[in-house]
């Protein structure tokens, strides 16, 4: 059981002082669905306040209001800055305040410099033109003053997504900011990545900054946050108590109202025959004269199994999960095998004939159907076995979409509603009960609980148990460590490219699988 107490500042000894930021008694309502019921918080200066619950608990609501992406005339209830009422009816009236929001989607322009991202709108002019001189040496300052080693002359797409995201912050400091609200900023980052963040964000902190942190890592809540909320269900469960007071345990508990005792169900089945197995795995890299982003990787998965394939950005994992579904340049020296037969992947179409499922890692661009109903997002992938003669029979449709979202617990009002509509961790499920629907042997799940909520992750750890149980094997592709050591039977760890271990699971050690990821292996 992880106690949340590293990284704690003990502020027993300091004087009580009224809050920075107040909200009391807040509701919201979207239709006939309230949000937030009847919400009371305050936050102070100088601390890391993390808000924790599972997707569709009410965190996103509350802090659209607060950053002023929804107005808060919209909502009843009062919002207080140092003790005086304040309401924000847009983005640019809660910046004004001092009040910025970094969202997970970084709102950045990527063909500008670091130097125009980071003065965007309040650029230096001279004789009415931007005095691109003056607007440089002022972004080398802010840079310079949150210890940031990055080029303001360099366009923003060059950058890594934590360099952007510390960008994006800095942005936010260079205004003055009193408060920063930082969504997830932590899910598509590496572990060295996180660390700069971390430190950057206890600087903040140290010069009186409110931070306030959602995150679904209790491992990172445990290493940065002073205090903790946790809400469920629109309403506030455990208020603003100290990080130390609390442990792992005891937060789940009350993001979704039960006792979740391991978070990580982990089922071991006698391994059996090979189901799929991969031979010289070449994925070319999409810059001329480069060598191979995947370079003749070789493994076997089999009946029963689950395999877990873990790497750190640039190791070649993303490439490989993708080739595997016929969606990324391989080289033809490569050979697949299915149940010992040979077969050819070159296409998505191939795969699926195979007997292979893929959920990849980008929602939101890369899976979900964002305009069309949970219904269609779930049966697409089934569709010649829904349809006759080219028309889909509507009954054997909806019976499909019933049974996976009964098996899944997809939280959703009708089965006809916009998959947009729900929270990332159904939208996960949904994107789960769709391959599900096509009956396959060998499932791909890449990055299958990122961003989502604790209830949702406990959901589908079940549904990997229950269809390794049945003979099938998954390949689990994930960047987070504690994931693949907890579900896995096996790792392979890439590395530039390289399989640089494999590991059986009484063999695992976060040391050990960490040398190899970064090369260090012997």
């Amino acid at each position: 059981m992880t106690v949340m107490n590293s990284g704690i500042r003990d502020r027993a000894a300091e004087s009580p002082r009224a809050p920075l930021l107040a909200v009391s008694n807040v509701s919201k309502v979207f239709g006939g669905t309230r949000a937030l019921k009847d919400v009371s918080l305050t936050f102070g200066d100088s601390e890391v306040h993390a808000l924790l619950g599972e997707n569709g608990a009410g965190k996103s609501t509350l802090i659209k209001l607060i950053g002023g992406f929804y107005p808060t005339s919209g909502a009843t209830g009062t919002f207080h800055l140092d003790g005086q009422p304040v309401s924000f009816d847009s983005v640019g009236a809660a910046e004004a305040r001092g009040i910025f929001l970094v969202p997970q989607e970084l709102q950045v322009v990527p063909e500008m410099s670091v130097a125009e991202n980071l003065l965007l709108n309040r650029e230096p002019t001279k004789m009415g033109l931007v005095d691109r001189r003056v607007m440089l040496k002022e972004a080398v300052k802010w840079l310079t003053t949150f210890k940031l080693d990055i080029d303001p002359t360099q366009l923003m797409r060059e950058l890594t997504t934590a360099q952007k995201q510390l960008v994006s912050i800095a942005r936010a400091m260079s205004q003055g900011a009193r408060v920063v609200v930082l969504d997830e900023p932590t899910a598509a980052l590496t572990e060295s990545e996180i660390d700069v963040l971390f430190d950057r964000i206890k600087l903040f902190r140290d010069q009186g900054v409110l931070v306030i942190y959602i995150s679904h890592r209790l491992k990172e809540i445990a290493r940065i946050a002073d205090k903790i909320t946790v809400m469920r269900d629109g309403r506030v469960v455990k208020n603003g108590v100290t990080a130390r007071d609390l442990d792992s345990a005891a937060i789940i508990k009350a993001m979704v109202g039960k006792d979740i005792e391991n978070l990580y169900p982990k089922q071991v089945f006698e391994p059996g025959k090979v189901l799929f197995a991969v031979q010289d795995l070449h994925v070319r890299s999409s810059i001329p004269g480069k060598p191979d982003v995947v370079d003749g990787i070789g493994f076997e998965l089999h009946r029963g199994e689950v395999l877990g394939i873990y790497g750190v950005v640039g190791s070649g994992t993303t490439e490989t999960s993708r080739s595997l579904f016929g969606v990324s340049n391989t080289a033809s020296s490569a050979r697949f095998t299915r149940d010992g037969e040979t077969v050819h992947i070159g296409s998505p179409a191939d795969a699926m004939r195979c007997g292979i499922g893929y959920i990849p890692d980008d929602r939101k661009n890369r899976a979900i159907l964002p305009h069309m109903s949970v219904s269609s997002n779930m049966s697409i992938a089934a569709l010649p076995s829904l349809s006759r003669f080219g028309i889909i029979r509507a009954r054997d449709d909806f019976a499909l979409s019933a049974k996976h979202r009964q098996g899944m617990q997809i939280a959703v009002a009708s089965v006809d509603q916009k998959i947009s509509e729900l929270s990332g961790g159904n939208q996960q499920k949904v994107i789960a009960g769709r391959w599900l629907a096509t009956d396959p042997q060998v499932l791909i799940m890449h990055e299958p609980t990122l961003g989502v909520d604790v209830g949702a992750r406990a959901r589908i750890y079940e549904t990997m148990n229950e269809f390794a149980g049945e003979g099938r094997g998954i390949l689990l592709v994930s960047s987070d460590l504690s994931e693949v050591m907890g579900m896995a039977d096996r790792i392979l760890v890439l590395s530039h490219g390289h399989i640089t271990a494999e590991l059986k699971r009484e063999d695992f050690k976060e040391e050990t699988i960490m040398s190899a990821a970064i090369g260090e292996h012997s």
